[in-house]
This record gives structure tokens, sequence and C-alpha cells, in this order.
């Protein structure tokens, strides 16, 4: 192992390695979601320690937490209180309310729905 890695691992002394399925159980997301995550949001990629053994660090999983909840808590301070506005909180969940399109009624459609 050349000098340069030996030194950085000798000041990593506590970190664990995570189980795909310790992670899958953390966030109650399936494999395909936390690749997904790898692709697409800036996940920790797996550490291969073998041909079938992947291993996530702890420290750059709390890492990435930690940066979504910030991000997160940044987008909630600078939301708007209109409801269709991209940026409200409200408008990103509709409010609670259902949507035309998504609730089972047909009340504000132009036809009726078999049933």
């Amino acid at each position: 192992m050349p000098k340069q890695y030996y030194e950085k691992n000798l000041q990593q002394t506590n970190i664990t390695y995570l189980k795909r399925q310790e992670l899958e159980a953390r966030y109650q997301v399936t494999k395909t979601t936390i690749y997904s995550w790898i692709k697409t949001r800036g996940f920790p990629k797996p550490i291969h320690f073998g041909a079938n053994l992947v291993r996530w660090n702890s420290a750059q999983v709390d890492a990435w937490e930690v940066k979504k909840v910030a991000a997160h808590e940044d987008f909630d301070a600078g939301a708007d209180t209109n409801p269709y506005s991209k940026r409200s909180p409200v408008g990103r969940f509709h409010g609670g309310e259902h949507h035309a399109l998504t609730d089972n009624s047909t009340e504000g459609l132009p036809y009726e729905r078999r049933t």
C-alpha cells in the first residue's frame, strides 16, 4: 500500500461500513432507489471490497445527509407563501388537497367516470 494511503487510513480510525440492506432500512427505500440516488443526487458511491462485496462509508453517507438537510432548510427559508409557486413547500405537495386527476371522485371532471 502506498505511504500516502496508509497515512490517510491511520487518520480515519472510526470508519464503519454500511451494507446496502442497512441503507435500505435506514432510508426505507429499495436497492434501485439507492443506485438511482448515486446517479442523480450525489449519494456516495459504494466501495468494492470484492466481486460480490460492496459497502458504503458511513462518514460519507452522514455527510451526504447533512448536505441534503441543509439544502432543504435553505429551500424552506426562501419559500413563497403562494401555493402555486414552484418554490412554495405548499405547492410542491398540493397543500394536502387532492388533484382532480389523482382524486377518485368525479367532481370537476368534464365526463362521467365509469365504475
